[in-house]
This record gives structure tokens, sequence and C-alpha cells, in this order.
């Protein structure tokens, strides 16, 4: 889970559910389309043939908080 490093409001905060095999360059790639510094909130280690599984089963569960079909 990836999201802005903002001061705490009482806004919605954007974050980002996915997999990949490198969290340091995921999050680089990430952070050149967006001029607030970009902060890992938690992420879970899993095996591979769980991956997409678990990520699919988030985004469905998360589908309802979806900002413009990101």
């Amino acid at each position: 889970f990836i999201t802005e490093n903002t001061p705490h409001t009482e806004h919605k905060i954007p974050v980002k559910v996915g997999s990949t095999k490198s969290l340091v360059k995921r999050v680089r790639e990430l952070q050149t389309g967006n001029w607030r510094p970009l902060v890992i909130v938690a992420n879970v280690r899993v095996p591979k043939t769980y991956a997409i599984r678990i990520e699919h089963d988030l985004q469905k569960r998360l589908s309802h908080c979806r900002i413009l079909n990101e």
C-alpha cells in the first residue's frame, strides 16, 4: 500500500494497492508522476502464486473507493 506523504486531514488520501517484484522500483516509477512525496504504508510478502489472486481480491473489496477508474 502506497500513499502520499501529506499531513493528516479530513480529506480522503489515495492509496495504491498492487503487486510488484521490486517495491523500491515501483515507488520510484509512481513518484515520477506525483509531485507529493510517496510513502509505503504497508507491504505484505506472499508467494508469487498467490500474489495476483490477493491483489484482485483486495481491489474488488475496495472497488467502492476507486477514484476515476484508477
